[in-house]
């Protein structure tokens, strides 16, 4: 029942990213990270899906060294479960965190 309750508000919140609705997006992240965990526990790969979710947020709104602190959560979800390098969940962070080096770039 939590995880549905966690996974509801945090699809909330990427609807309302989606529709550049950052400040409810994040309300709904940040009410879902603190349900997911009590349910979960702090590495659950949806915990780790709801911060790169933020990181994705932090992006968007220029805020680059929030994204990173985001993605790199994840990321240490992921390798505290074992997940290797070539794993796809890993790639697509490593890829993220590339995005927020380009972007840095283009903002200087």
């Amino acid at each position: 029942k939590h995880y549905a309750v966690a996974y509801s508000l945090y699809s909330k919140g990427n609807a309302h990213s989606l529709q550049t609705q950052y400040m409810d997006a994040m309300k709904c992240y940040d009410e879902a990270v603190e349900i997911a965990s009590v349910a979960l526990g702090s590495r659950h790969d949806l915990i780790a899906d709801i911060h790169i979710a933020v990181g994705n947020v932090y992006l968007r709104k220029c805020e680059f060294d929030d994204a990173k602190k985001s993605y790199k959560r994840a990321m240490s979800i992921y390798k505290a479960k074992k997940y290797g390098d070539n794993d796809p969940k890993v790639i697509n962070i490593l890829a993220a965190i590339s995005r927020v080096k380009q972007q840095e770039e283009l903002c200087v």
